[in-house]
């Protein structure tokens, strides 16, 4: 399913509407001067968990992780970002309800963010020593407010999930105004909650986007688009980091970009021996790609490679990070693969640090060696303008998105392979 039609009541030309929270804020928005009732998050209180606390400062990556605040399913290592509510965390040294309670701060530190909790050393907690562990969370949501053929205005709720929340389904024929992000945590709708539908200013978007673009093509994958339409077997290699790999989806086979990718070109072009083959590797920049290019890559004689790598290189100097993307592609040229280079999706806000600035090379990189470019980054920044709160499309609340994230990688690299 191409983009422009998975977000197409996002792109329809809906009538801006004065959409904004409450004052003072509460569960409730007001839509043209009338008010709306959103309901509140799903609470969830959880009893009886228990956990030994480690020592040293808790993080999204450290400490004793609580089990229902987790990534699902629910064995992964780190939590949703904002789903505890803090205040009702109980640390106790048993079930019993005489049992001490520990004091935060004093016996333990909680990163209420990350929902993950440490023992505090000279503390009243002993090392090795088990603990019970009572919390409340709460589910997010994220609700459609739209307009009805009459002028009628609704809500359509989306369903209630630690991480991913897809949003509220409308009627066919109800224009969307508005995105409500109901967060796990929240106490009341406020601004930063309301992400309004911006179909003027979308479009616009979309329009510049697509009149500046550089590198995009099938003249950048001429070879391979060649072969691929005569039937030649035709491997392609997707080099690149823990999105590359399927990120969270990685334990559903194939549902990341370079699975899809592959379908994409089968359906496309039957009957020819079509191989993708996933080359990421999570958490690793471009320097380690280079360390593993000759056997993960070239040893495979793939007629096209794929890379992206600006997730894990944000903190990398840009010359330094050019250069790695530069020796990158001169190595595959060198053995007759063409090569499309791919900027990133969105990562966290809280980690966004230089991630543009990245992609931004990625982009030079692309023009200065005269191969592809896939800018799937400028998807991630249309969703403002569209009323999708970017997060919710991140799986693991960090930089892994979900199906539709992946889509974007998709539909851009096939604007390489026209049918004909």
């Amino acid at each position: 399913m191409a983009y422009t039609l998975m977000f197409a009541s996002l792109l329809s030309c809906a009538q801006v509407a004065d959409i904004r929270p409450t004052d003072p804020p509460s569960w409730a928005v007001v839509v043209d001067g009338a008010t709306r009732s959103i309901r509140p998050p799903v609470v969830l209180s959880v009893r009886g968990e228990h956990a030994v606390l480690p020592a040293g400062e808790p993080s999204w990556r450290s400490g004793a992780m609580l089990n229902l605040c987790r990534v699902e399913p629910p064995h992964y290592y780190h939590c949703c970002q904002g789903l505890l509510h803090p205040e009702t965390l109980r640390v106790a040294s048993g079930p019993e309800t005489d049992a001490v309670v520990f004091e935060r701060g004093v016996d333990y530190l909680l990163d209420s963010d990350w929902a993950a909790v440490t023992r505090v050393e000279g503390g009243g907690i002993a090392e090795g020593q088990e603990v019970w562990l009572e919390y409340s969370l709460g589910f997010q949501r994220v609700d459609t407010i739209a307009r009805g053929p009459e002028g009628q205005v609704a809500v359509f709720e989306g369903g209630d999930v630690r991480c991913g929340p897809l949003p509220g389904a409308t009627p066919q024929g109800w224009e969307t105004l508005a995105r409500v992000w109901v967060r796990g945590a929240a106490e009341a709708i406020t601004e930063r909650d309301l992400f309004p539908n911006q179909p003027d200013r979308a479009a616009e978007f979309v329009a510049t986007w697509r009149a500046t673009e550089t590198n995009v093509g099938p003249e950048y994958a001429a070879r391979t688009l060649a072969k691929l339409r005569t039937g030649e077997p035709v491997t392609i290699v997707c080099l690149g980091d823990s999105v590359t790999a399927g990120g969270d989806l990685a334990s559903v086979v194939g549902q990341g970009y370079v699975g899809a990718l592959e379908r994409e070109l089968k359906r496309r072009f039957p009957g020819g021996r079509i191989d993708v083959i996933n080359a990421g590797v999570g958490g690793t920049p471009s320097a380690f790609g280079l360390e593993r290019l000759q056997r993960d890559v070239l040893d495979h004689h793939p007629d096209l490679v794929t890379v992206m790598f600006s997730l894990n290189d944000a903190g990398t100097p840009a010359d330094v990070y050019a250069a790695q993307l530069t020796e990158i592609t001169d190595r595959c040229e060198a053995e007759g693969a063409e090569v499309i280079h791919m900027t990133s999706n969105f990562m966290t806000e809280t980690w966004f640090g230089r991630l543009g600035d990245a992609n931004e090379t990625v982009r030079e990189v692309a023009r200065d060696t005269g191969t592809g470019l896939v800018d799937a980054y400028r998807y991630w920044e249309l969703l403002e303008y569209q009323g999708v709160p970017y997060e919710t499309l991140l799986l693991n609340t960090i930089n892994h998105p979900d199906e539709r994230g992946h889509r974007f990688f998709v539909d851009e690299l096939m604007r390489f392979f026209p049918a004909e």
